[in-house]
């Protein structure tokens, strides 16, 4: 909806927010056969939703999530398609180190022995991602149109391996190895999240954050949303027998 809303004006909107029940999200082009145990995400009552940017498999559920939505020419400038994506992850970053989290940005893609298309995405950092001492703590994915662009990704306050381990058949050993959390790292859940990354956000960037509900016009739009592409079977578990691929 974000990335509908800001093609009407030069606008950019940053959401923080987090989740009631948890919901394994697939990449645009993954399909929930491929990425997903149905029937342990069933039995555990985990949701699966596909979301409309790519990249692998991510759990939804101690986090703080953040997306960021932009048609600002000044956001879209840079020396490549790339430049976005980085200025995002350092916003991050200064979060991290507002919390006394040294983090850094990944050089490249690191991959992890073995990984599969159909692994989740915390098991490979991308380029310009999120990790502590060689391990990954935030994920991030980006949709990116003409003129405008769709950022989004998970900041791992808890992370249990066992947990996507079984949602994704993966190892829960390997997970455990190459992802952390704030919580591990700090030894207690700091409050206010949202506000710190927010505040981190605001400082980099040098501008000041306009607090606003969504409108009315808006919440119509999310609700059109829902009913006709994000809450249906049809799109979140394309590609299974029987139930048609949305383009």
């Amino acid at each position: 909806m974000m990335l509908q809303v800001v093609d009407d004006a030069p606008a950019t909107i940053i959401r923080f927010y987090g989740w009631s029940e948890p919901a394994l999200s697939l990449g645009n082009s993954q399909t929930a056969e491929e990425a997903a145990d149905i029937e342990y995400c069933r039995k555990h009552g985990i949701h699966i939703v596909r979301r409309p940017t790519g990249g692998q498999a991510v759990l939804h559920d101690q986090e703080v999530t953040y997306a960021v939505a932009s048609s600002h020419p000044d956001f879209l400038r840079g020396p490549s398609p790339y430049a976005p994506y980085r200025r995002i992850s350092a916003a991050l970053a200064a979060g991290f180190e507002k919390l006394g989290i040294q983090v850094s940005l990944a050089p490249r893609i690191r991959h992890v022995g073995g990984v599969r298309r159909a692994d989740p995405c915390f098991l490979e950092a991308g380029f310009s991602e999120i990790i502590y001492n060689g391990r990954k703590i935030a994920g991030s994915a980006q949709k990116r149109l003409r003129n405008r662009f769709l950022q989004h990704g998970s900041i791992l306050i808890r992370f249990d391996p066992e947990l996507l381990a079984g949602c994704t058949r993966s190892d829960a050993g390997v997970l455990a190895q190459s992802v952390t959390s704030i919580t591990e790292i700090m030894q207690k859940e700091p409050l206010k999240l949202d506000r710190i990354f927010a505040d981190a956000f605001c400082s980099n960037f040098g501008v000041e954050l306009i607090e606003q509900a969504w409108s009315g016009e808006e919440r119509l739009l999310i609700e059109h949303l829902i009913r006709t592409r994000y809450g249906t079977d049809e799109w979140n578990f394309g590609g299974l027998p029987g139930v048609p691929k949305n383009p």
